[in-house]
């Protein structure tokens, strides 16, 4: 953006959820980042000479939960709220093993919760979910409802898709397509779909729809002809098929609590299952 549109200062940047120490100076324009999850607050000073910017320097400052005492008004808001949906938040349902974070960019501990989970609960061959980027880390130990809505605050509702091979193909090339463009404006999201059921390797430098070189689904190569059954859930998925999805009345939080009831816990020990060659 900073190089085709002329007279913009400072980009603060969002989005990827990155952190940038120095900033970024492109043309005229000074680019910063803050994080997320509001680890940081995010310092600028601006030098100026003759009504000119000059330089720039951008500073990360760590908000530690322990360093800082709590407003209390704001505080007695808070408890104001979440007062009659106490109970419910503190339930435990499940042991965490795994910490859960969701910031790589091919599959995370978080997502693979969450596919894994749709797999469990519906017969299907794929599960897909979005690279979501909600919430902060969940680290091992119990889980309650509460940190559902660090994972999935949205709590879409699941659908079932039956699709050709060669459309699955298609459907994971665009979003191949939409991460490593090498044109920044057909960029979208920025992560790889997240899936259980599938084995893909790819290489990310090939070009448009010729990325992928291996793909797998239930540990066999994808037939281009066979019906699969796909689970997923909210509008964004596959949106292109959105007349045809099967909607189950079954939400994300449902699912999840679901896998937990009879798995007890969650850990991730195996390969990666998405990787780039």
């Amino acid at each position: 953006m900073a190089t085709c549109i002329e007279g913009i200062d400072i980009i603060l940047s969002w989005h990827s959820h990155d952190r940038i120490d120095k900033p970024i100076r492109q043309n005229n324009t000074w680019i910063v980042q803050s994080g997320a999850s509001a680890s940081f607050l995010g310092r600028i000073d601006i030098s100026f000479e003759n009504g000119k910017i000059t330089h720039i320097r951008h500073q990360l400052i760590p908000l530690y939960a322990n360093e800082y005492e709590e407003d209390p008004e704001f505080s007695r808001l808070i408890r104001e709220i979440k007062q009659p949906y106490e109970t419910l938040l503190r339930e435990d349902i499940g042991k965490l093993k795994t910490p859960l974070h969701c910031m790589f960019l091919n599959e995370t501990p978080m997502d693979r919760l969450i596919t894994d989970a749709y797999l469990y609960a519906i017969d299907a061959d794929i599960a897909l979910s979005h690279g979501w980027r909600y919430g902060a880390p969940i680290l091992p130990g119990v889980i309650t409802v509460e940190d559902l809505y660090q994972i999935i605050p949205t709590n879409p509702e699941l659908f079932t898709l039956e699709l050709e091979g060669r459309f699955i193909l298609e459907a994971f090339e665009t979003n191949l397509e939409q991460v490593f463009s090498p044109d920044p404006f057909q960029q979208k999201g920025g992560y790889v779909l997240r899936t259980s059921g599938v084995i893909m390797a790819y290489k990310s430098y090939h070009p448009k729809g010729r990325r992928i070189e291996h793909f797998l689904v239930e540990n066999k190569p994808l037939i281009q002809d066979a019906i699969y059954r796909i689970v997923s859930a909210g509008k964004q998925i596959l949106g292109q098929y959105q007349s045809v999805k099967k909607h189950l009345g079954i939400h994300a939080h449902d699912a999840i609590r679901h896998f937990f009831q009879a798995q007890q816990t969650f850990e991730i020990h195996d390969t990666p299952r998405i990787f780039s060659i």
